[in-house]
């Protein structure tokens, strides 16, 4: 069963996990926070742009100066007080100019909290967009740790309960995801050829012989020492099967179509 899947593909799933996770806790402080805030911020009011100022320069993007502004903000409660608050804006240039008028959500007991209610919403889409990003690099990698743990359940049964073959060597066909090993076996019952084919295989340095392989540049050959050539890597590689050239192949006794051929005679990632 060794080699069946790389634990560099496990701990590729795990990472992906774990940056869905992180990505999903950013994405539920932010709606919790959102919510909080909806539980104070239950009046609103018409607030005027009193002016803007730069805060600190936030530096460039694409050739542009980006600063962030203070936003002075002015506006008056239900019961007539009148209170301002700063507005924090990044932007390339004021988002706001003065005298505009602005919607603002406040705390009634303690007018002083306010905020502007764009930027409440605009907080709560980056919430809800982290959430769903962390959700899907969460849900693609629980679904690849299933169909890798399906794969070696499935390898599993075969090897104990399948009827073990002996096929003999064919062929081996680069790809960009490896090499596939091809085999045939011939029913003795009833004169049948059937072939097989491997899942693909992938080794250290196998990828990077492959592009070489599947080129048809004879720049890309005469770069490469004699060794490392498509044809002496294919060597090479024919020098990893058995003696005899026979590859096992374990098939489901009840279901032909469904086999695994046991390709552990070349050195995988562990």
């Amino acid at each position: 069963m060794k080699n069946i899947i790389p634990i560099s593909a496990f701990w590729g799933r795990m990472f992906q996990i774990v940056f869905g996770l992180l990505f999903m806790s950013f994405g539920f402080f932010g709606l919790w926070r959102d919510y909080q805030s909806t539980q104070y911020y239950t009046a609103k009011a018409t607030g005027m742009v009193a002016g803007e100022t730069v805060r600190n320069y936030a530096g460039e993007i694409n050739n542009r100066v980006t600063y962030n502004y203070d936003t002075l903000i002015r506006f008056t409660t239900q019961e007539g007080k009148p209170i301002k608050f700063y507005d924090h804006q990044y932007e390339h240039n004021p988002f706001f100019v003065v005298d505009q008028q602005v919607p603002v959500l406040y705390d009634p007991r303690n007018p002083q909290n306010a905020e502007l209610e764009g930027t409440k919403k605009s907080a709560r889409t980056g919430a809800i967009v982290t959430l769903v990003v962390g959700l899907l690099f969460f849900g693609i990698a629980l679904m690849r740790l299933w169909r890798d743990w399906r794969k070696r359940s499935t390898i599993a049964w075969l090897i104990k309960n399948g009827d073990v073959i002996q096929t003999d060597y064919v062929d081996m066909m680069p790809s960009q995801h490896g090499i596939w090993i091809t085999s045939q076996w011939q029913d003795p019952g009833t004169g049948i050829m059937r072939t097989f084919i491997s899942a693909p295989i992938n080794f250290p340095p196998l990828i990077a012989f492959i592009t070489a392989w599947m080129s048809d540049k004879q720049s890309t050959h005469e770069a490469m020492p004699a060794a490392s050539t498509p044809e002496g890597f294919r060597s090479r590689l024919l020098s990893y099967l058995p003696p005899s050239q026979k590859i096992a192949v374990y098939v489901d006794p009840h279901d032909p179509t469904r086999y695994y051929m046991d390709t552990s005679f070349f050195p995988l990632p562990k």
